[in-house]
């Protein structure tokens, strides 16, 4: 894994006590967004139109004696309920509220749950490895996670079918490293966050390109025309490495397939002139075309942060395995 001092750091400590912020959703996120805000000492007032579900009941009362404000019913998303000098849009529901385009047009700063779990960093942070794209980001992203654990890397992936992102980011005894999910709605949010890798093997439309800001990888689909694309016209962090997948012969700088071998041009020693075995197929059982080039991508992920090949075998074994069963 990269050094903490490779890793992109918070500018400046964010003083929470002297904010006011208005997290709009009292779904999961946004119950783990009041419970994260709650616990840096900042004010919050939490609206939502949807009433809090039944489940939640319990953890909304607990607020409540705490002194979170929470508002729910028709017209809660109609307009800023205080003066804030934060809003958090945590739900996708709120997406096209009158809420969030009012905190648009006051100039409010507008976070989702990603830019929220940024800043929120404890000073020693796991890095983050990301997995966006319109298809295949949970399997990917649970790939790769067991090829971490499988190298000896306490990860967790978070994600919407995984787990929430902000109770691990606070989690004093979390993961040393994380594998997130990046959904359309999270992307197009305000976000300065910098993810060490990040995978993106079928485009999604939204208003930020995935991988700005990588610290080390841009992982694209050689056979989606689109993610490259989004490499070329990225922001990255000076010395990023655009890497590519493909189904076919790897050239210099990719990871790709020969008679099923999957072989690695990306991330050895004298990529010009060598190359390395990751995986056979046919070492696994249960897999089809999608979850092949899930692999693969999941592989790229893992290498980008040095993970040797025999973990992203074991890894990959492990997961087919635990698939068939």
């Amino acid at each position: 894994m990269p050094s903490e001092e490779g890793i992109a750091q918070v500018e400046g400590a964010v003083d929470w006590s002297a904010r006011t912020v208005v997290v709009a959703g009292l779904g999961p996120v946004g119950m783990s967004a009041i419970d994260a805000l709650h616990h840096l000492g900042a004010t919050v007032v939490a609206v939502d139109e949807i009433p809090i579900a039944a489940a939640q009941q319990e953890q909304a009362d607990i607020f409540e004696f705490l002194g979170v404000e929470l508002r729910t019913g028709v017209g809660m998303l109609d307009s800023l309920p205080l003066s804030a000098d934060l809003v958090v849009a945590a739900e996708p529901h709120v997406a096209g509220s009158a809420l969030l385009a009012e905190a648009k047009n006051q100039g409010i700063t507008l976070w989702g749950e990603l830019e929220l779990a940024w800043h929120a960093r404890s000073d020693t942070p796991a890095p983050w490895l990301a997995v966006a794209g319109s298809a295949g980001r949970n399997q990917i992203a649970t790939m790769a996670t067991q090829i971490l654990v499988s190298a000896g890397v306490r990860t967790q992936a978070v994600g919407e079918q995984t787990g929430l992102l902000l109770p691990a980011i606070l989690d004093p005894d979390g993961p040393a490293a994380l594998v997130v999910e990046l959904s359309e709605f999270q992307l197009a949010l305000q976000s300065t966050y910098s993810a060490v890798s990040v995978v993106v093997m079928h485009a999604q439309s939204t208003s930020r390109n995935p991988f700005d800001n990588v610290q080390a990888a841009c992982i694209y689909n050689v056979e989606d025309e689109a993610t490259r694309v989004l490499v070329e016209d990225a922001d990255v962090i000076e010395g990023a490495r655009a890497i590519g997948v493909s189904q076919g012969t790897p050239d210099l700088s990719m990871i790709g397939l020969v008679e099923g071998i999957v072989i690695d041009r990306a991330f050895v020693a004298d990529r010009r002139n060598s190359a390395e075995e990751l995986f056979d197929f046919a070492d696994f059982t249960d897999h089809d075309e999608t979850s092949r080039e899930n692999a693969m991508a999941a592989a790229a992920l893992v290498r980008s942060v040095g993970v040797p090949a025999a973990a992203v075998k074991q890894g990959l074994k492990e997961y087919f395995h635990a698939a068939r069963s």
